[in-house]
């Protein structure tokens, strides 16, 4: 029976217990795993990049240590729960570097998508996004004032869940100069797309289709950033929807072996790229069939 391990990302030890409960994404990564014969066993990252607390890698998932456990090249690993990226960015990549097996998705996968510079290499290579610029973390107030205004939205290349997501409008000299601090890679300032119609989200497994979600802003702020409580539903997308991000897809520079893309339509008969989550893309389990999909993601692994 090969071993599959899940990274987990614990706040904290009881002595030297890992900290429960786990989220329960986790949980059924692991219930399915074990089904589909594998033995899934916890991966806390951080432990296993230092050697002196490398005996602290693994556990069961009772939370107690696993002290027989390695990470052999036969075994399989599920990189999802890694922790704030903006905290802990240099420590992901040397873990990355330290993987020598099968990982869903794979290293090469998880280094390009780290941060939203992708968004530029598929521009480059002619896949449509909404206007968008790179700014460094030293960019100052005036320029972002002069150059921007209320059509645009300055957020974080490196960060989740848009977790610096504000107008360039509704900034002032010591919002800039605090998050300056805090983001490493630099920003993003991108033109304000109308969320009117919604964001279609787009789940991947083994580059088909898996299943889609309607993304809609409730209330007066338009997003559809999972803090501001968006309306979700289940989405059948169509023909041209599942092409455009076929093509994202198949643009990227390798296969990842899931992924969510997500697109809204740009008003010309064509549709914007917002994302292509390939780090630790959502499933949005209460609007899918979740025995379907993880048998599916199971057995494609198998395959």
């Amino acid at each position: 029976m090969n071993n599959f391990f899940i990274t987990c990302a614990p706040k904290r030890f009881d002595g030297e217990n890992i900290s429960l409960p786990l989220i329960e994404d986790t949980l059924l990564f692991s219930s399915f795993a074990k089904s589909h014969g594998f033995n899934p066993i916890l991966l806390n990252w951080r432990s296993f990049i230092d050697f002196k607390k490398e005996h602290l890698s693994f556990f069961n998932f009772d939370g107690t240590p696993n002290y027989s456990c390695q990470l052999k090249n036969t075994d399989i690993v599920l990189i999802r729960d890694l922790g704030p990226l903006e905290l802990f960015y240099p420590e992901i990549l040397l873990f990355l570097e330290k993987i020598k097996c099968f990982a869903v998705n794979s290293t090469e996968v998880l280094r390009f998508g780290i941060n939203k510079n992708y968004l530029l290499y598929l521009q480059k290579k002619g896949i449509n996004i909404p206007k968008t610029d790179f700014q460094k973390n030293s960019v100052s107030y005036t320029t972002l004032l002069n150059n921007y205004g209320n059509e645009y939205i300055i957020k974080p290349i490196l960060g989740e869940c848009g977790n610096s997501f504000l107008k360039v409008s509704e900034i002032n000299e010591d919002i800039l100069s605090y998050k300056n601090t805090k983001v490493s890679e630099g920003w993003l300032v991108q033109k304000l797309i109308d969320m009117t119609m919604g964001e279609i989200s787009m789940v991947f497994i083994k580059n088909k289709f898996s299943h889609a979600v309607l993304k809609k802003p409730t209330g007066s702020y338009m997003t559809v950033n999972g803090r501001f409580d968006p309306e979700v539903s289940f989405y059948i997308p169509s023909n041209n929807e599942l092409a455009f991000a076929f093509n994202v897809i198949n643009t990227l520079p390798n296969k990842p072996f899931y992924c969510r893309v997500d697109i809204v339509p740009d008003g010309n008969n064509n549709f914007f790229l917002m994302e292509v989550e390939l780090l630790n893309p959502g499933f949005f389990w209460t609007k899918c069939d979740k025995e379907v999909v993880l048998n599916n993601f199971f057995k494609e692994i198998k395959s």
